[in-house]
């Protein structure tokens, strides 16, 4: 619904589910349903799951910060990881028992987590937040326990490698104001069985349309070979996967700074963990591999090093499997939608071995990286 008043807000002010104008100090008034859902509670009676989904709609509308121009809302569900790795790092590093404890209870409550959202199919900040508390709580960490005993170098240069993740990382979030761009430069929308009449995108006077070309669902495409995400509400160029770590969907327009984001974070998260498991544990005699960490619960700091290490190299080595599948998946020319859609009734071989888009390891990666030089085609592997 449309706002019924236009007169600018005050920080405490904002515009409800309705489109009513209401205040920060309302928060606990006109709540019905709420009212309502408590006395079935107390009568023994149970809530419907439609009532249930108002009420959740009503509080998380409702829960704001007071910002400029209008209080802003707030995620709740951006709270919860930061809530979580903190309590589970302490509790983790109590001892070897519940290091265990911790790392089996993690994963399941992300797996948890992670299948919920993609079956209702929403975008959610949760694993941005994850991903954000754990990059930011590790460097933290390392300035505080191990940075010290470390020389300034490796001090500077993990320094400016974690600004140069977030930055990065930051890019990914908020590609999708890259797609108009990307398609004017980069790729050619397609109708079904019709090419349209396209000029050199790089002449000067050069004005495309667009907006004639949309999709069932939403007028940016459809592009060569897309997608339309119904959990971003957009179509993505060369569609590759959904993220829920990025919050949004990683296609032509953003996957090789997604794939350089993994690198850094490989390449600076390796080092830190080197450098934190060689400052907490004592070498092993005659073996510079292998080093003797069986003391580590013995202070405070070393156990929360050695849980947020532990803790590192799960993350590093499962962003090092995705950016192998990447690499795999660009050196034959197939994007991650188009082998999930294959898979189905092929096998992996019959997909590499039918895929129309492979013309060699070498144009792979040109198409890839210099997506102007090469004429894109539009197939869809099924």
């Amino acid at each position: 619904m449309e706002p019924t008043d236009s007169s600018p807000l005050c920080c405490c002010e904002y515009y409800n589910l309705h489109g009513q104008r209401t205040h920060l100090i309302a928060l606990c008034c006109d709540c019905e349903d709420l009212d309502n859902a408590v006395d079935q509670c107390l009568k023994g009676q149970g809530i419907s799951t439609e009532k249930f989904g108002i009420i959740c709609k009503v509080v998380t509308d409702r829960i704001r910060l007071p910002w400029f121009r209008g209080a802003v809302k707030f995620d709740t569900e951006a709270i919860v990881p930061i809530i979580i790795l903190t309590s589970s790092l302490y509790f983790a590093s109590s001892g070897f028992v519940f290091t265990v404890l911790a790392f089996v209870y993690l994963p399941l409550f992300v797996l948890v987590f992670y299948t919920c959202t993609l079956r209702n199919k929403r975008k959610t900040w949760f694993f941005v937040s994850w991903a954000c508390t754990s990059m930011a709580g590790i460097y933290a960490l390392f300035m505080i326990y191990i940075a010290d005993k470390c020389s300034s170098i490796n001090n500077i240069a993990l320094s400016l490698a974690f600004i140069l993740i977030l930055m990065l990382y930051y890019r990914v979030v908020t590609s999708k104001d890259k797609i108009s761009l990307f398609t004017q430069l980069h790729d050619q929308p397609l109708k079904i069985g019709v090419v349209p009449e396209m000029k050199n995108p790089r002449s000067k006077g050069t004005d495309i349309d667009y907006e004639q070309l949309s999709c069932c669902f939403c007028t940016y495409g459809p592009f060569s070979r897309s997608k339309h995400c119904r959990i971003c509400g957009y179509c993505v160029p060369r569609s590759d996967h959904h993220c829920v770590w990025t919050n949004c969907c990683i296609g032509h327009h953003n996957q090789l700074l997604f794939l350089v984001t993994i690198i850094a974070f490989v390449i600076s998260g390796s080092w830190g963990v080197y450098l934190s498991l060689n400052t907490i544990c004592n070498p092993v005699p005659y073996s510079k591999l292998i080093l003797d960490c069986s003391a580590v619960y013995n202070n405070s700091g070393n156990a929360i090093m050695f849980v947020s290490s532990f803790y590192s190299i799960i993350f590093i080595f499962s962003m090092l499997a995705l950016f192998l599948q990447q690499v795999f998946f660009i050196s034959f020319n197939i994007t991650g939608d188009e082998w999930r859609r294959g898979s189905r009734h092929k096998s992996l071989w019959q997909i590499l071995s039918t895929n129309p888009h492979n013309r060699g390891f070498l144009l792979n990666w040109m198409d890839f990286l210099f997506p102007r030089l090469l004429l894109q085609t539009s197939y869809e592997l099924v």
